[in-house]
């Protein structure tokens, strides 16, 4: 698949951000069901975004620019420049430029699958190292908490010793 430069930000964004998408659709009031699927979302943007309108393009622009983790760093007015001038390429007949744009919709589609699974193990993999870090934070409190006893005991037994042993010392010497 060729994505264009604009379609892997806009996949990124998509992918770390579906609930933002969500919010741009509904302000540029762009139908979409009330509990949308991901598939429902990135169709709906796609099909306005195919339409080539510049002034929807730029406002997605700026919307991805100004708040979206795209998971790479790059300036605002290049993400705004990128997108809102980005060439579709979706032209020729009306069923020719339905497949292509349906082609290039369903390939990003699975672009955006392979991020949000690449997400997801990424997080998995942090709440794996989480763990192993809380069992051993764990482990070494309750080792901590064990030595700290036996020292407490072994001080009460030290300080029991020389007290008898000063009871002793002062029965003898009375004596």
């Amino acid at each position: 698949m060729s994505q264009s430069p604009a379609e892997k930000i806009i996949n990124r964004f998509i992918a770390n951000n579906p609930q933002n998408t969500l919010d741009f659709l509904n302000g540029e009031n762009i139908p979409i069901s009330e509990n949308p699927t991901l598939d429902e979302i990135i169709e709906a943007l796609y099909q306005k975004y195919f339409e080539n309108d510049k002034a929807f393009n730029t406002r997605l622009g700026e919307f991805i620019a100004n708040g979206g983790n795209i998971g790479f760093v790059i300036t605002t007015s290049l993400v705004i420049a990128i997108i809102s001038a980005a060439g579709v390429g979706v032209t020729g007949t009306a069923a020719a430029a339905k497949f292509a744009r349906d082609k290039r919709i369903a390939e990003n589609k699975a672009e955006i699958e392979k991020f949000r699974i690449q997400i997801t193990s990424d997080e998995e993999r942090k709440a794996a190292r989480d763990k192993v870090v809380s069992e051993q934070i764990t482990s070494y409190t309750t080792a901590l908490q064990e030595e700290s006893s036996k020292r407490r005991t072994n001080a009460i037994i030290f300080v029991a010793g020389a007290a008898v042993l000063g009871i002793m010392a002062v029965i003898i010497l009375r004596k």
